[in-house]
């Protein structure tokens, strides 16, 4: 594509999308509609006006802040804003100016949405899942792209397989090591305590450490401009910034862990239909966070490849899980290494990591496998 014209119309549509996906993100996981109320500062509620809902630029302009209290604004709001750009420019660069455009556009954004709630909240939205599968077969429908029946049944794999892999390692696991579970949830809050106070996520809880972290991007985006031109650039900026956005947004749900902890007495538990949860809310179930896990698979996950499956088929499920198993594996070993703790890993991060995969290399990468094993 040469005119340059309709991938700046996609980056300012991605802009405006990503600033959505912003509000999908703060609100769902608390069971509040994203239409009312207005947006609104966290600190002290009140009204963000039109001109300081400039994707990106607002952020920098205002340094951060609110312009009324002068309370921190998350980085990951600017983060997921040029994500979402960086997206829409990429799909359109690929594929051209179809209804694929539209319908890669959108999985990979849901796909971002869920792995920053899954960091934060350790919680996947039906809004996303189940939301995004019904999307999905809706646009198997139209022509090119997945087919109806693919779509179909991908999403039954998906969900059934995930549900059927849960059930029975609760089942065996229940068996083979009891009470492996509750002990589980109590090393894994032990955990996130250490890893709060660890020295580099003190340091990532910072507003110049955060930006610190998008330096090693820039040398990327520009190797990826000169080899692969601006698609290698959208490429390198989506996958930056998502990830930065997603390492954020877990080291923000640390820091809300203590203070929910430190706020809340254990023994005056506080549900989500008080009044004063409500008026504060800090987490969709209760503010001391505390995971206490009653299966080996959470039901975010299983709901969530219905989804993939929806959009990739039942192979592109398969594949999805064995790279998210693995990239969340490594990612656990990781923490082990670095920090020394023991966390539940919010595998929906990184079954996104491995649906993204899918979605631009699945079949590449199923070909070379049958062609390697000597099935094809």
């Amino acid at each position: 594509m040469t005119d340059p014209v309709v991938p700046a119309l996609a980056g300012l549509v991605g802009l405006a999308l990503g600033s959505f996906l912003n509000v999908c993100v703060a609100r769902w996981p608390l069971g509040r509609s994203v239409v009312r109320p207005r947006s609104a500062c966290l600190a002290c509620s009140a009204n963000v006006r039109w001109y300081d809902q400039i994707p990106v630029v607002n952020w920098f302009l205002l340094r951060g802040r609110c312009r009324r209290c002068d309370a921190r604004v998350s980085l990951s709001y600017p983060l997921v804003e040029a994500a979402g750009a960086a997206i829409c420019v990429l799909v359109v660069l690929t594929r051209g100016l179809s209804l694929e455009v539209a319908t890669a556009g959108f999985f990979l954004l849901v796909l971002l949405g869920i792995a920053l709630t899954d960091a934060r909240f350790y919680l996947i939205p039906d809004q996303f899942s189940l939301g995004g599968a019904a999307a999905g077969l809706a646009l198997s429908l139209a022509p090119g792209g997945i087919t109806p029946g693919s779509a179909a049944l991908g999403a039954v794999v998906g969900f059934g397989g995930m549900w059927l892999v849960g059930t029975a390692g609760t089942w065996l696991l229940a068996r083979a090591r009891p009470g492996r579970l509750d002990q589980a949830g109590r090393e894994h809050d032990q955990g996130r305590r250490r890893a709060r106070d660890a020295r580099g996520v003190r340091v990532l809880a910072t507003p110049r450490g955060q930006l610190a972290a998008l330096l090693p991007v820039l040398p990327v985006m520009v190797l990826a401009g000169w080899w692969f031109g601006p698609a290698g650039v959208a490429a390198a900026v989506a996958a930056g910034a998502a990830a930065l956005a997603v390492l954020v947004a877990w080291v923000e749900g640390l820091d809300e862990d203590a203070d929910a902890t430190a706020s809340v007495s254990p023994a005056v538990p506080v549900r989500p239909q008080d009044p004063a949860y409500l008026e504060h809310p800090v987490h969709p179930h209760d503010p001391a966070r505390a995971v206490a896990p009653a299966a080996v698979l959470g039901g975010g996950d299983v709901k969530m490849m219905a989804l993939v499956g929806a959009f990739t088929g039942p192979w592109g499920v398969v594949l999805t899980v064995f790279l998210g198993a693995l990239a969340g594996l490594l990612a656990y070993l990781k923490l082990r290494l670095l920090l020394g703790t023991r966390h539940l890993v919010p595998l929906g991060v990184f079954l996104a990591v491995g649906g993204a995969i899918t979605l631009w290399w699945g079949q590449a990468l199923i070909d070379w496998y049958l062609g390697m094993s000597g099935l094809t």
